[in-house]
């Protein structure tokens, strides 16, 4: 099984996505697949895709989860890098970090770490990120579809900000609609 190694390599698997006048994050999760949150994508006619390279290609939403606001995206490009995905149970105080692009118009990506304040039960995210790094008085909107890495694997996706917490939702939560999919990638369930 794939393991990330080294915040490089999350950063070269995350991916700016552009629609319309929002921005959110995405990451790949294969080599033509991009998995994000839904509200990043869903009214959108067009989808533009900013990959680590700087290269800017459409994307296409091929799947969409509106009870669990994930969707997954496809683009026509090959990538090297892709995150692996891992379904398993989340502790409060592990462990975590992310990289996304926050700020709508901004190409540049801020990278954030702290600890799971909480494990919840809600109609979509199921845990709560805390780090010192968030301020209440800034809006984090664009992180929106970034992953959640603990223990060297994406164990979640941040669906939204909430004062100066992220929420987000687990790889387990979602891993029934993922293999519904039937998209292929580096999961342990």
């Amino acid at each position: 099984m794939k393991s990330i190694i080294t915040p490089i390599q999350i950063k070269e698997s995350v991916v700016r996505i552009t629609c319309d006048e929002e921005q959110g994050t995405g990451f790949l999760i294969a080599e033509s697949l991009i998995l994000t949150a839904l509200h990043v994508v869903a009214d959108s006619s067009q989808i533009t895709i900013n990959i680590s390279d700087n290269m800017e290609v459409s994307g296409e939403l091929m799947s969409k989860d509106e009870n669990f606001d994930i969707a997954i995206i496809k683009i026509k490009v090959k990538c090297n890098e892709f995150l692996p995905l891992q379904s398993r149970t989340i502790r409060v105080d592990e462990n975590w970090e992310t990289i996304g692009f926050p700020y709508y118009g901004q190409a540049n990506d801020l990278r954030l770490f702290g600890n799971v304040n909480q494990i919840q039960i809600r109609d979509r995210s199921d845990f709560i990120l805390s780090s010192d790094k968030i301020e209440t008085d800034y809006d984090y909107s664009g992180f929106s579809g970034a992953p959640v890495v603990l223990s060297d694997k994406v164990g979640g996706v941040i669906l939204q900000q909430e004062d100066d917490k992220l929420l987000a939702i687990s790889i387990s939560k979602i891993k029934e609609y993922l293999f519904g999919t039937k998209v292929t990638s580096d999961w342990k369930v």
